[in-house]
């Protein structure tokens, strides 16, 4: 243990005395390098002052001529300066001008975006509304061209039945005027008895016509019924019509009868002329004249005359 010591101490003893010696070399080294550090220094310090003089005279010097030769340059440059201050001033305005002015423009700019878009907005409702106007004209204009087709033809079936109507009233006028004219004609005909009681009584009972005025006012059974109604004004009419038409009747009877009772007068004549006239026809044929065993040849086929049909009063 006491060599370990021993050891251990003269190891430090000599790792001390290493180190001594260490730094005294290191110090002597460091004030040698400082001395001539300090030597160098000193050297270049002269050099660089007597070479900072130099240029400091050489320096004035140039500084000098500068002056010299920029003097009127300089002059010109204050009066530029002051002019670039005034200009700097005008520029600085005119900024602020244009800075409101910018505002300005951006702030309208805002505006003409939105009133473009007011304006888009409202051409595209106006666009919607003309093609809703042009849809809506477009269905009138179908309407009022399918209304002028139908008032057309409606208007022509009314001039096609005004005509007719007008046509068929000329006729009628014609007709009346015909019958206004054959009744002054028949007026004339007429008897004293047809003027004074133009329509002749009825021949129905008074139980008959009681019947009749009750048929009347009952409800009627069908549209004949019904429409004879409406014909009731013209009952004096249909008398007179109807005396006229049996009037008719009965004269064309009583013409037929004379003329068939004519023309067997016509074949007795004929009978006779040829009875009382000599010649090869008459007395080759039958005649009439002669009598034999009481017996004529006269045909005995002529209808004897009839009563006359009585008119009616």
């Amino acid at each position: 243990m006491d060599e370990l010591m021993t050891i251990i101490y003269g190891m430090e003893k000599t790792f001390l005395d290493q180190e001594t010696e260490a730094n005294i070399d290191f110090l002597s080294l460091r004030d040698e390098l400082t001395n001539k550090a300090l030597e160098e220094k000193q050297q270049l310090k002269s050099a660089l002052e007597t070479k900072i003089g130099s240029m400091h005279k050489e320096h004035e010097k140039a500084m000098k001529d500068y002056l010299d030769f920029n003097e009127e340059r300089q002059k010109n440059f204050d009066a530029l300066k002051k002019k670039d201050e005034v200009s700097a001033m005008d520029i600085d305005t005119q900024m602020r001008k244009i800075q409101n002015l910018t505002d300005m423009i951006n702030t309208l700019k805002a505006k003409i975006n939105q009133n473009t878009s007011e304006a888009q907005e409202a051409n595209n409702a106006t666009k919607e509304n003309r093609d809703m106007m042009n849809k809506h004209f477009h269905e009138l204009k179908y309407q009022m061209k399918q209304m002028q087709d139908l008032m057309k033809r409606k208007l022509t079936k009314l001039t096609v039945q005004s005509n007719s109507s007008i046509e068929c009233l000329r006729k009628k006028e014609e007709k009346v005027k015909l019958i206004l004219r054959l009744s002054e004609m028949c007026r004339k005909l007429e008897t004293e008895e047809e003027k004074i009681l133009p329509f002749y009584a009825s021949s129905l009972s008074q139980e008959e016509e009681e019947e009749i005025q009750q048929a009347l006012f009952e409800k009627p059974g069908s549209e004949l019924a019904d429409a004879m109604k409406d014909y009731l004004s013209l009952e004096n009419f249909w008398k007179r019509y109807n005396k006229v038409l049996l009037d008719k009747v009965s004269l064309d009877k009583e013409k037929h009868m004379l003329s068939t009772e004519n023309a067997q007068l016509r074949l007795l004549l004929k009978q006779y002329l040829d009875g009382i006239s000599v010649n090869d026809e008459v007395m080759s044929s039958a005649n009439p004249l002669f009598i034999i065993n009481n017996r004529t040849n006269v045909s005995h086929n002529i209808l004897q005359p009839k009563k006359r049909i009585q008119r009616i009063n």
